[in-house]
Order: C-alpha cells, then sequence, then structure tokens
C-alpha cells in the first residue's frame, strides 16, 4: 500500500477530502479489502486522540487583572525616591520626573545588586503568573504522552492475544486451577516464547513507578518459572511474566473453569495496567491514579477514569462476589497481577 493512499484514508476518517476525493476513496474502498482493512487500523489508532477533548481554560480575565497588577507595581517603582530617605521634591519644573531615556539608560548600566525591592517583587509576580499558565499545561500534556504511549503497547498486545487466539482454537492464553500455568501473568511468556510479540518491551508502561531500563527487560520463561526453588521467587517470576499489566482470570460456565476466549466483545476487558493491591479499589498506580488503561477482546484500548465498566456495573479487578478470582460467569471480567491464581 503506497504512501498516497494512507494519506487520502487519512483525510477521509478527518474529512479533509473535497467532494470528488471523498467519491473516489469510497470507490477503493467497495473493490479493495485491504484499503478497508487498513482504514480500520487508521481509525483504531486516531481512537486515542479523542480522550484529549479536555482544555486547561485560565479563569476569566486573568490576564486583564495580571496586566494590571504589573502596571500598578511598576508605577509604584518608576515614582520611588531617588536617594534611600530623600522625599519626593514639589513638583515644578526643577522635580520633574527622569525621562524615560533617563530610566532606560540607568537600568542598563546599573548592576544586578542595584535592583529595587520593588524590581524584584515585579519580576517575581511574572515568574508567578508564568509558572501558573504553563506549569498545569506541561503535566497534563505529559501524562497524556505516557497515556498514549501505554495505549500503543496495549494494541500491539492485543493484536499478538489475536494472533495467539488464531491459532489455538479462539482462545486467548489460558491459566490452569493449579500447577506451574496457575498465574495470570501466563500471558507473557505465551506471546514472547510463541513469537506472537517480538519485543518484550511492549510489557512495560512507560508511566509505571518502578522504572526499569530497556536492556535489561525481560520476561521469564515458563521452564525458568517451573523451575524455581522457593515460593517466593516464583511469586516474583509469576509478577515479571506479567509485566506492568494485568491479565484476565477467565472463569466459569456451569461450574467449570475456562480461559478467557476471543468472542470480539466490546465490553469484555482482557488486559489493563496492573492494579494498585494498597490503593482504594485496586486502582492502577501506573499513571499517578488518575486511571488505567484498558485493552478489550474487540482490540479496542480506552482510558478509564474509574474501575468500574459503568455500562455493565463490572469491577476491573473483583469478581461478582467481590474477590480477585475467577469470574462467576462468562459475563464477569476479572483482570489481576501476574502473581494471582484464577
Amino acid at each position: 500500500m503506497s504512501d498516497s493512499d494512507r494519506e487520502h484514508l487519512l483525510g477521509y476518517l478527518l474529512g479533509a477530502l473535497d467532494e470528488e476525493e471523498h467519491q473516489q476513496v469510497e470507490r477503493a474502498l467497495e473493490c479493495r479489502p485491504e484499503l478497508r482493512e487498513q482504514l480500520d487500523i487508521i481509525k483504531h489508532r486516531l481512537g486515542p486522540l479523542a480522550c484529549d477533548r479536555d482544555h486547561l481554560v485560565p479563569p476569566a480575565g486573568l490576564a486583564k487583572r495580571t496586566c494590571a497588577w504589573l502596571s500598578s507595581h511598576m508605577e509604584v517603582a518608576v515614582c520611588q525616591p531617588e536617594a534611600t530617605g530623600a522625599m519626593p521634591r514639589s513638583v515644578g519644573e526643577n522635580s520633574r520626573m527622569p525621562s524615560v531615556s533617563r530610566l532606560r539608560e540607568r537600568r542598563e548600566s546599573a548592576p544586578w545588586y542595584s535592583w529595587s525591592l520593588a524590581d524584584l517583587f515585579v519580576s517575581a509576580g511574572i515568574a508567578m503568573v508564568a509558572a501558573m499558565l504553563f506549569l498545569p499545561a506541561i503535566t497534563h500534556s505529559r501524562h497524556r504522552s505516557h497515556v498514549l504511549a501505554c495505549q500503543n503497547n496495549l494494541h500491539h498486545l492485543g493484536l499478538g492475544l489475536q494472533s495467539f487466539a488464531l491459532h489455538n482454537n479462539g482462545r486467548f492464553p489460558q491459566e490452569s486451577r493449579e500447577g506451574a500455568r496457575a498465574f495470570a501473568g501466563v500471558y507473557g511468556p505465551d506471546l514472547i516464547e510463541g513469537g506472537y510479540i517480538t519485543d518484550p518491551w511492549l510489557l512495560h508502561c512507560p508511566a509505571a513507578p518502578s522504572q526499569v531500563s530497556r536492556q535489561t527487560w525481560r520476561v521469564p520463561r515458563h521452564e525458568e518459572i517451573r523451575r524455581a526453588t522457593n515460593a517466593e521467587e516464583r511469586r516474583r517470576l509469576q509478577l515479571e511474566a506479567g509485566g506492568d499489566f494485568a491479565y484476565s482470570l477467565g472463569y466459569f460456565v456451569n461450574d467449570e473453569f475456562t480461559g478467557p476466549r476471543d468472542n470480539r466483545r466490546s465490553t469484555f476487558a482482557i488486559l489493563s495496567d496492573v492494579p494498585c493491591m494498597q490503593s482504594a479499589g485496586f486502582r492502577t498506580a501506573n499513571h499517578s491514579g488518575r486511571g488505567q488503561n484498558v485493552l478489550f477482546e474487540d482490540g479496542h484500548v480506552q482510558h478509564l477514569i474509574s474501575c468500574m465498566l459503568s455500562n455493565l456495573n463490572d469491577h476491573l479487578f473483583l469478581n461478582d462476589d467481590g474477590q480477585m478470582r475467577a469470574g462467576v460467569n462468562d459475563r464477569d471480567s476479572v483482570l489481576a497481577p501476574g502473581w494471582a491464581q484464577p
């Protein structure tokens, strides 16, 4: 597919094409299935941009009040007596205020330590106003960049999971009720060892509190986990296997346990930022408690402020019985850190 095709598809999604180009793209979509597939991919990748619609709006009249405040303090600085302790002379020809040019020459020739208290006060005020205006925007921008980078990793993990299911009778990586595969992080080694993803860094969230080096980041193999000599070592490896994300614990159907399946449901969560066991409701610490990214069965990724799926009243990290265990039915999605057992 050429770059021109991609540009036309992007313009089609953004409504930036003229009528003739719009109709040409629609005709091409009807005749070329690969274009329709590429359109779906581009639309999916543009999805996270819809989350950033809120803008920080300064208080009404802030600029006007700031300019008035600075103006009043500049007048105080200019009207100060020339000598310390000297009283202002009476208004007259010989007591006229210095001209603007004389003030400028005096300021340019004066060393920094000759600044008056008013000068320092005004400068500090300007710095404070600038910080109030720009720091929140910078912080918000950094948070959004981390959210989008995390969503990108989850999107690629979703493609790997779907590819795994395609080669395993529609089943995602399956935990066991007991034994060496009885942990939620089983999906990590399955995807890596099966070649469904080639970059272990995809299991890392850039906003995770415990930052690690890309050069040292690794996912333990199943054999390494099986050969762990004690429970503490095994638990550590299981946690590392899941990376910075939580995976589905599966669910029960007619009292029979089953792992997650690829049913392409848009409301069933399959992966998310790992929960913090010490926070209220197990809200993740990956994004400073400001929400978690969630991957659903159909492959779309969404940033949720709450741990509840509002449309289903389903908690991301607890089953309908209020436990971090396998779901009690096929609609009960439960995500858990790597060490958790079904």
